[in-house]
């Protein structure tokens, strides 16, 4: 999708991102794993945290936003109010696991 935006100066930068390495829909993790790294440290307190865990999305999205000096828009999520799969993805139907990205994941990786 391409939308029109008109930037505040010619030094805007736009940043055109897909990384199949991050999960936006479940991806918490344990604070205590990263809690010695500096950058996690500062954006820590920008942070929801749950049960002492951390969404890593919203860690990607804080770290982007650079203390709120940069905006982030996730068009993927604005569109369709969801993010999808993007690779290896599958669910248990009847006992059977059923994949539900089939484009970006190899068949050996599937099952």
């Amino acid at each position: 999708m391409i939308e029109k935006y008109e930037f505040d100066s010619e030094n805007d930068i736009i940043l055109i991102i897909g990384d199949i390495n991050i999960n936006a829909r479940n991806c918490w993790y344990d604070i205590d794993l990263f809690k010695d790294y500096k950058l996690f440290k500062n954006i820590l307190p920008n942070l929801t945290i749950r049960d002492n865990k951390f969404n890593k999305y919203e860690c990607l999205i804080k770290i982007l936003e650079d203390n709120d000096k940069n905006t982030v828009i996730d068009h993927l999520y604005k569109t369709y109010n969801d993010h999808p799969v993007t690779i290896g993805e599958s669910q248990i139907v009847d006992g059977i696991e059923i994949p539900l990205e089939t484009v970006l994941t190899n068949n050996n990786d599937i099952f």
